[in-house]
């Protein structure tokens, strides 16, 4: 008669067989070893990953820094503009009530002809 292997049994005897190769392969030592490589290798990779973010953080304050003076320098030229502008109003406004002050000057023949002249014939 045929003893019957179940599939946990040969999964459990797999494993049993597999720690013990290990047991024999791998010395506490060894497994230490590896151990310590796989932290050291870790922590050389948080610390790359911790540098590069260090550096994109600068270089996002060096271009945030570079936009608050473009701001600032657009804001100011356009402050000038308008005083340039308001002094410029100011000017037309005066220019305007000067002409206004001015007297008028009279109809003389040196002015030209109206327009209907101009052109209608005269008869005469």
């Amino acid at each position: 008669m045929q003893a019957v292997i179940t599939r946990q049994d040969l999964q459990g005897a797999l494993e049993q067989t597999k720690n013990r190769i290990i047991q024999r392969l791998l010395t506490k030592q060894d497994i230490q070893v590896i151990s310590d490589t796989l932290r050291n290798r870790l922590c050389e990779v948080v610390q790359d990953l911790h540098n590069q973010d260090l550096q994109t953080a600068r270089q996002s304050m060096i271009l945030s820094d570079q936009a608050v003076r473009r701001i600032n320098a657009a804001e100011a030229r356009l402050v000038s503009m308008e005083q340039e502008l308001r002094v410029v109003h100011q000017l037309l406004l005066q220019i305007a009530a000067n002409q206004q002050q001015q007297p008028q000057v009279q109809a003389t023949a040196e002015q030209p002809a109206s327009f209907q002249s101009m052109f209608m014939p005269t008869t005469g």
